[in-house]
């Protein structure tokens, strides 16, 4: 009886020994006390939620150099996650906002003179495609290029590929000088392409490669491309279980994502959301989709036959928004 109750003691020790332990690295790891996880993990079993959640996403690349001085944002993606899906929709950045008398792409550089910066984004997102903004999440170039960097890279299938002589040249801003050319040229060959740090941004900023879309130049076309990126992270992800260092790989994008990502999603909803998640991880999909365009007014946007301030732009189709607040609410609704 004796050895039982040993035995018992020691595997209880062991087990004991080892969760403590690795409380004590995943805390060591991501700079959290050594509870903070299991009152997550606690806190989320207490308050289970199965409510969707509608998160704005924008793409930022601040600029402050001799070619170019903005604070804008060229990717607006508004995603619905549920526990069964994700569903993203892309909005052009060149939307006319007739409240504002900008663009789209100006409400964040706008919020930077705000008080509550936040709350103004959410207001002004709100009244353009008629949903609750319930978070933010602000992913900046550099962000992307660490994020690729620590998932190891991807790899898409692009299906027309193409070449853009109007890069600005990364060379030229950080040392300006007559002897560097400003622009350079990026080429992607159609087929599978191998994206890391060094070509990511390249591949989801170029919109010089071509004049259609289809042929993955302009606004449109750059959209596209960030869609098939979105595709590839989430195969990478999902396979994620088959890397002996999935562990490492996930603790370091939580890591990077807490320190380094500017958002408003604090950790317990993060946490209720993947608790969401788990049990249909095998069922969960991903859909996508872009808000459709014309040179008429035959969509919920279309670009009009003049520009507005000077500007090209797409105008809504009523200017109350309405057939924009149809289409989202449509794809949107369960």
């Amino acid at each position: 009886m004796k050895k039982v109750i040993f035995l018992f003691y020691f595997i209880f020790t062991l087990i004991f020994t080892s969760l403590y332990l690795g409380l004590f690295q995943l805390a060591k790891i991501t700079n959290k006390r050594i509870d903070y996880f299991p009152k997550l993990v606690i806190n989320t079993l207490q308050n289970k939620s199965t409510a969707s959640r509608n998160i704005l996403v924008l793409g930022l690349d601040p600029r402050d150099d001799k070619i170019e001085k903005t604070n804008t944002t060229d990717t607006i993606m508004l995603a619905k996650v549920s526990s069964k899906d994700l569903r993203i929709i892309s909005i052009p950045r060149d939307l006319w906002v007739y409240s504002l008398s900008k663009k789209v792409n100006q409400i964040y550089e706008l919020s930077q003179t705000q008080t509550d910066r936040y709350q103004y984004l959410k207001t002004n997102f709100e009244k353009l495609t008629n949903q609750k903004i319930d978070n933010l999440l602000i992913i900046t170039s550099k962000n992307l290029i660490d994020i690729i960097k620590i998932v190891g890279g991807v790899d898409v299938q692009l299906e027309i590929g193409f070449k853009d002589t109007q890069y600005p040249n990364p060379e030229y801003i950080k040392n300006p000088n007559p002897n560097i050319p400003i622009y350079k040229t990026v080429e992607f060959k159609s087929g599978l392409v191998h994206l890391d740090e060094t070509n990511v941004v390249e591949f989801v900023r170029s919109r010089h490669g071509a004049e259609t879309a289809a042929l993955n130049g302009t606004d449109l076309g750059r959209i596209n491309r960030q869609q098939l990126l979105i595709n590839a992270l989430q195969q990478k992800l999902l396979n994620l279980p088959k890397n002996i260092n999935s562990l490492k790989i996930l603790l370091n994008l939580y890591n990077y994502y807490s320190h380094s990502i500017e958002t408003d999603l604090e950790d317990q909803q993060l946490f209720s959301l993947a608790y969401q998640l788990l049990p249909n991880l095998d069922k969960f999909s991903i859909n996508k989709t872009v808000v459709p365009t014309s040179e008429n007014n035959t969509t919920p946007i279309y670009h009009p036959n003049f520009n507005i301030n000077g500007a090209w732009v797409f105008i809504p189709k009523e200017k109350n928004y309405q057939s924009l607040h149809n289409y989202i609410n449509d794809y949107f609704k369960d």
